[in-house]
C-alpha cells in the first residue's frame, strides 16, 4: 500500500504537468494568434506558425468571444496578393481548422461565401466547406461567383453547389 504522503505527491505531479500542458497550449495559440493578426506574414513567420501547429496549437481556438482562429486570420484585413496568408490558413485547414467557421455570434456567412484566391477554396472546399449557411445563402454565393467570372472557379462551386443540393 503507498503511504498517504506519497500519494499526495504524486496527486500534486499530476495536476501541476495538467495545469503546465494547459499553459503550454495556451501559449501555442496566442503566438499563433498573433502571427495570424499581422499586416503581412513573412516566411519566417509562416514557419514559425507550421511549428506551432506540429507542437499542437489549436487552429479551432476561441479566446473569450472571438471567433475561431481560423476564421479570424482568413477574415483579417490584409494585402491582397499575401500568399503566406494563403498558405497559413491551407496549413490550418490541414491541421483540422473548422472550414465552416464563423465569427463568434455565427452571424456571417461561411469562408467560402468570403472569396478567396482560387487555392484557398479548393482547399477549404476539400475539407468540407459549404458554401451558405441554408440553399439560399449557397445560391447567393454561387451567383457572386460567376459574376467574377473564373472559368475554373465557377465549374468548382457549380459542383460543390450541386453536391449541396443533394445533401437532405
Amino acid at each position: 500500500m503507498i503511504p498517504r504522503k506519497k500519494w499526495l505527491r504524486a496527486a500534486l505531479v499530476v495536476v501541476l504537468a495538467v495545469i503546465a500542458y494547459g499553459s503550454f497550449r495556451l501559449y501555442l495559440n496566442h503566438e499563433l494568434r498573433d502571427i495570424g493578426g499581422q499586416e503581412r506574414i513573412s516566411d519566417s513567420d509562416l514557419q514559425r506558425a507550421r511549428l506551432l501547429l506540429r507542437l499542437g496549437a489549436n487552429p479551432n481556438a476561441h479566446f473569450w468571444m472571438d471567433a475561431p482562429l481560423a476564421f479570424e486570420i482568413m477574415t483579417a484585413w490584409s494585402p491582397h496578393g499575401d500568399r503566406n496568408r494563403d498558405l497559413l490558413f491551407i496549413e490550418l485547414l490541414e491541421h483540422g481548422a473548422d472550414p465552416n467557421s464563423r465569427d463568434g455570434w455565427d452571424e456571417s456567412l461561411p469562408l467560402l461565401a468570403q472569396g478567396f484566391n482560387l487555392e484557398v477554396e479548393k482547399a477549404l472546399l476539400k475539407h468540407g466547406g459549404c458554401l451558405g449557411n441554408n440553399m439560399q445563402t449557397a445560391l447567393g454565393t454561387m451567383q457572386e461567383v460567376e459574376k467574377r467570372g473564373n472559368k475554373e472557379e465557377i465549374e468548382l462551386f457549380r459542383a460543390a453547389y450541386e453536391q449541396e443540393k443533394q445533401k437532405p
